[in-house]
């Protein structure tokens, strides 16, 4: 009537780990792909900062055309 699960066979074993993983494997792509944007959004505005330095205001020319 009630069938059994042997934790020792390979597949069972696979499937525990690839279970066990799939609630950080998503979060992780989240964080890797805003991480990604953040990083494109800065360097848009620090070019923008570089081709425009007024356009932005004293804060803009102040805070990366030091780094410039």
């Amino acid at each position: 009537m009630y069938s059994t699960v042997d934790v020792l066979t390979p597949k069972v074993v696979i499937g525990l780990l690839v279970g066990a993983m799939l609630p950080y494997w998503f979060p992780a792509m989240t964080m890797k792909s805003v991480g990604s944007a953040a990083l494109k959004m800065v360097e848009e505005s620090e070019e923008a900062a570089q081709h425009h330095p007024g356009a932005h205001g004293r804060y803009c020319e102040t805070r990366f055309m030091q780094h410039a």
